[in-house]
């Protein structure tokens, strides 16, 4: 039972850190960057498709992104996905393809970017928080393990908590290493 739960727990906090990753590349630090647009998803012949998937995305310069849809058709429902999107980008059609400007980074703006940097990372910690109590549940409520067995499988989930919660605090502060560098 005991390591279901934790194979359950070491599943569900590595979707926790993916999505923290994925959440900070999307949070524009420097420049164009096709990475930027990796969690745009489009629906593209009735599946909801990432945009990378339906489009080739490249920087032109390092203020200026271009996607380059592999259908042309496409062309005007990407930039209308991406000005919908919370990236804050201004998407131009040209031609076939799409145009984004990157623009440069303020002092200000650099504070907003670390709070939301802050903001993503609190809330891993919560759902991970979360996720602890609920496998701490599932022990506490199985009347097979004694008191022992119960509070040294509860000692192990926490020792995978506090794991993950390390991952994700190197992932913030290198995020806010970066965005302290610009």
């Amino acid at each position: 039972m005991i390591s279901e739960l934790k194979q359950d727990f070491t599943e569900k906090s590595n979707q926790i850190i993916k999505q923290l990753e994925n959440e900070y590349t999307q949070i524009i630090a420097s420049g164009a960057h096709p990475a930027i647009l990796h969690a745009v998803q489009i629906e593209y012949y009735g599946e909801l498709q990432p945009l990378k998937n339906i489009a080739n995305i490249s920087a032109l310069d390092f203020e200026t992104l271009i996607v380059t849809p592999y259908d042309p058709e496409y062309t005007k429902e990407i930039a209308k996905i991406i000005s919908k999107s919370n990236l804050n980008l201004n998407p131009i059609i040209d031609d076939n393809r799409v145009k984004m400007h990157i623009p440069r980074v303020t002092a200000e703006r650099r504070e907003e970017l670390a709070k939301m940097a802050k903001t993503h990372f609190e809330d891993k910690k919560i759902r991970v928080r979360n996720l602890r109590q609920e496998i701490n549940k599932k022990i506490k409520s199985n009347k097979e393990l004694s008191e022992n067995e119960q509070e040294i499988y509860l000692k192990d989930i926490q020792k995978l908590v506090e794991e993950t919660n390390k991952k994700l605090e190197d992932i913030y502060k290198k995020k806010e290493h970066a965005l302290a560098s610009i």
